[in-house]
């Protein structure tokens, strides 16, 4: 049974002048009662997430909290001229976390003064009407005055906020799982609640011993093989087959806190930085953490939805999901692969407009997405329309396409028997090159390629490949980008690896030494 608090912030209790403040940590609102009227400026902060006490908060959520009570106390002195406020926390009634923010108003009796504040007979006091507009001044000033835009803060904060949102995401789909949902038993074709709260569970997990991995020095795992991911989920779920609903759900909230603390540990530089290790491949530790912490939990409970016929489900937690990335204020480009996965969404699931509406967005945000997008087949349900291919028509956005010279796995085959073949570069970790990669090829990873310009000659041409799973933003692709920037010829094997053993051209594997 969900507390009062839990009730309140998912709509299931009216609240009388509405969320003062809310984002994916704490919520404000007035306080109220059965009776009327009131005491005004009698305020309540909770936690998004329920937890019973100080104690049990994390350090992201113990700031937010601190911060929205001062901020209260602030837009309280202003709009409704408290002398002072007073703040206290009991949680005995309701074991959720909940701070009561109450105005002194100048003028207050002594006698009426700390606990006996509600019994002056004289205080302001009102009904709905002066509930809401206590709450509509409150509201405008936290707007003017109050609120720092996410882009003015450090990324670490925002990255904390958004895994806080999808844990709340996951609480409120646990929350609303009948008792036969939660005993299921599922299969390997059709996965239980269970199931899909497991494989949620086990990528942070994986993720929090990466990051971990990360700052003892040692190279982390890179989980790029299908067949390896499809295999590890399959262990997981078969080593959690004997454990409880309840089991599983302590387990996924221990494993919840361990990357909540491992990203705390962090700090901001080893969280950025793109190029802070040699096995990176230009890309920041924070985007797979919320890759693993946010947006594939976010999947995953939208799958199960779907699954089983809650399509509005599915559609609510989306929409919140991308009004929460918005609200972090991510990098243009993360935006970007945000929006255009809701249009990707929507296109799947029947709303051809809300997808033609967000995909030039997507566009203009992550230009890179421009050659794949016109051959996704998520998009197929809209390829025909012409909105769809008016996007493509647009000039604008398409100036913005990145220049991608592509060439086939036998044209490159063709040339390298030339006086002066082209440099082939596999820009794959070292594992995906030792399993196997184009005869003649030298292995740079992605993330050390602009350190090691050095070893390839200018005057030579030169082929970068990868296994092009999503054409326009592949490794090879953007490795032949970055090149291309300092003056080197180059190209990149269309198809990348997979297309050159398909057409049976010659590699080395693992097998042969």
């Amino acid at each position: 049974m969900e507390c009062l608090f839990c009730q309140t912030q998912r709509g299931l209790v009216p609240v009388i002048g509405g969320a003062i403040y809310e984002n994916e940590l704490v919520y404000a609102s007035h306080y109220f009662y059965d009776t009327m009227p009131v005491y005004l400026g009698y305020l309540v902060v909770q936690t998004r997430r329920h937890a019973p006490t100080f104690a049990d908060l994390t350090d992201c959520e113990a700031r937010a909290v601190g911060l929205l009570v001062t901020r209260l106390s602030r837009a309280l002195k202003a709009c409704a001229g408290a002398e002072r406020s007073y703040v206290v926390f009991f949680g005995e009634a309701v074991p959720h976390l909940h701070v009561l923010v109450t105005a002194r108003y100048l003028g207050t009796p002594p006698e009426y003064w700390r606990s006996n504040i509600y019994a002056w007979p004289d205080a302001p006091k009102g009904g709905p009407q002066e509930i809401l507009a206590l709450c509509d001044r409150l509201r405008a000033y936290l707007a003017k005055k109050e609120i720092i835009t996410m882009s003015n803060t450090p990324m670490k904060p925002r990255i904390l906020a958004l895994l806080h949102f999808s844990r709340q995401q996951e609480q409120q789909f646990v929350d609303g799982l009948s008792d036969a949902e939660r005993d299921t038993v599922g299969t390997p074709d059709s996965w239980s609640a269970k199931d899909f709260l497991v494989n949620i569970m086990l990528w942070k997990q994986l993720q929090t011993q990466k990051l971990a991995a990360a700052v003892r020095g040692e190279t982390p795992p890179v989980w790029r093989d299908m067949q390896v991911v499809h295999q590890i989920n399959s262990q997981a779920i078969a080593r959690y087959q004997g454990y409880s609903f309840q089991e599983v759900q302590e387990e996924a909230e221990r494993i919840f806190s361990a990357l909540i603390s491992q990203v705390e540990s962090l700090s901001e530089e080893e969280l950025t930085d793109a190029n802070r290790y040699d096995w990176q491949e230009g890309e920041p530790l924070w985007e797979e953490t919320l890759g693993n912490g946010l947006w594939h939990p976010c999947s995953q409970v939208t799958d199960f939805y779907l699954q089983h016929g809650e399509k509005q489900s599915a559609l609510q937690l989306q929409e919140m999901l991308l009004a929460a990335v918005r609200r972090a204020e991510l990098p243009a480009a993360s935006l970007g692969v945000a929006i255009y996965n809701q249009a990707c969404f929507y296109a799947r699931n029947g709303w051809p407009e809300k997808a033609l509406r967000h995909l030039p967005e997507a566009l203009r945000l992550r230009p890179t997405l421009i050659e794949w997008s016109q051959h996704d087949s998520d998009f197929d349900a809209v390829r025909a329309d012409p909105a769809f291919q008016a996007i493509f028509q647009d000039p604008s956005l398409m100036a913005k396409a990145p220049v991608s010279s592509l060439v086939s796995p036998r044209e490159l085959y063709a040339s390298s028997s030339t006086e002066q073949p082209p440099i082939v570069i596999d820009v794959r970790g070292p594992s995906e090159y030792a399993a196997g990669h184009v005869q003649g090829a030298i292995n740079i990873p992605l993330g050390q390629l602009s350190r090691k310009l050095k070893q390839i000659p200018r005057d030579r041409f030169v082929v970068t490949y990868c296994n092009m799973h999503q054409r326009g933003e592949s490794r090879g692709e953007r490795a032949a980008a970055l090149l291309r920037e300092q003056g080197y010829q180059v190209q990149t094997i269309d198809g990348g690896y997979p297309a050159w053993k398909e057409a049976s051209l010659p590699v080395v594997e693992a097998s042969e030494g």
